[in-house]
C-alpha cells in the first residue's frame, strides 16, 4: 500500500540534493516494500542529484570563483581537476554523481574549465537518473529477485541489497579521496623536488660564480706581482 504524500517526495528531493546516498536508499527500501511510488521516487530523487551537483556548478561560474583563489590549497587541487576536466569533460560530468568524494570538486573544476553549462546539465542529470536508477533497481528489484532465486524472503530480500549498495558506495567515496590524496601528494612531490633541483642549481652557480671570480682574482694579483717583479729587475739593472 503506497501511503506517501507529496512531503515525503521533497524530503528525497531535499535529501538527494544535499546529503546523497542514505535517504535514496531507504526510500527505495519504501519502494521495496511497497509504500513508496517507484515513478515518484526516482524521478525525485534523479532531480535531487542533479540539482545538488549544479548549484555548485553554477555559482562557481560567478563571484564564487574569486573567491576560491584566496585559499592556495583549494586552488591547486582545482587547477589539477581543470586540466583532467579538459581532456574528459563528458566522461566527469556524466559520472560525477556515481563519485562520492568527487561530486562537488568536479562540478566546480567544469566550472572553471569553462564547460558550456547547456553540456554540462545536460551530462549531469542523465547521470543522475543513472545513478537513482541504479541504486532503486538494485534494491526494489533485482536484489529481490537474486535472494527469492536463493532462497531467503521476508524483510532480507530488500534489507540486504540496501546494505549491500552502501557499503559499494562507502567504498567508493574511500577509494576516490584516496586517489585525491595520492595525486595532490604527488603534486607536492614533484614541486618539491623541483624547488630542491632548483635550489641546487642556483647553489651551484653561485659557486662557480665565486669560484671564478677567485680564480681571476688570483690571476689578476699573480700578474700584478710577476709584473712588479720584472720592473724592480729592469731598474737594478739599469746604471
Amino acid at each position: 500500500m503506497i501511503d506517501g504524500g507529496p512531503l515525503v517526495y521533497l524530503g528525497v528531493f531535499l535529501a538527494a540534493a544535499i546529503e546523497g546516498e542514505v535517504v535514496f536508499v531507504t526510500a527505495s527500501v519504501a519502494v521495496a516494500a511497497g509504500r513508496l511510488d517507484p515513478w515518484s521516487v526516482l524521478v525525485a530523487g534523479a532531480l535531487g542529484g542533479a540539482a545538488g551537483d549544479q548549484f555548485f556548478f553554477y555559482a562557481c561560474r560567478g563571484r564564487l570563483a574569486g573567491w576560491l583563489d584566496r585559499f592556495p590549497r583549494l586552488t591547486r587541487r582545482r587547477d589539477a581537476l581543470v586540466a583532467l576536466v579538459r581532456r574528459y569533460a563528458v566522461v566527469l560530468a556524466t559520472t560525477s554523481r556515481l563519485l562520492p568524494g568527487l561530486r562537488i570538486a568536479i562540478p566546480v573544476a567544469c566550472a572553471c574549465a569553462n564547460v558550456p553549462p547547456l553540456l554540462f546539465s545536460t551530462l549531469n542529470f542523465a547521470g543522475a537518473l543513472i545513478w537513482a536508477a541504479s541504486i532503486l533497481g538494485a534494491i526494489a528489484w533485482l536484489g529481490p529477485h537474486a535472494l527469492t532465486s536463493l532462497g531467503l524472503g521476508g524483510r532480507a530480500l530488500f534489507i540486504l541489497p540496501a546494505i549491500v549498495v552502501l557499503l559499494v558506495f562507502i567504498v567508493l567515496r574511500r577509494v576516490t579521496i584516496a586517489q585525491r590524496a595520492d595525486g595532490f601528494a604527488d603534486r607536492s612531490g614533484g614541486n618539491s623536488e623541483g624547488m630542491l633541483q632548483r635550489d641546487s642549481a642556483e647553489r651551484a652557480g653561485g659557486f662557480a660564480d665565486r669560484s671564478g671570480g677567485l680564480s681571476e682574482g688570483m690571476l689578476q694579483r699573480d700578474s700584478a706581482d710577476r709584473s712588479g717583479g720584472l720592473s724592480d729587475d729592469v731598474q737594478r739593472r739599469d746604471p
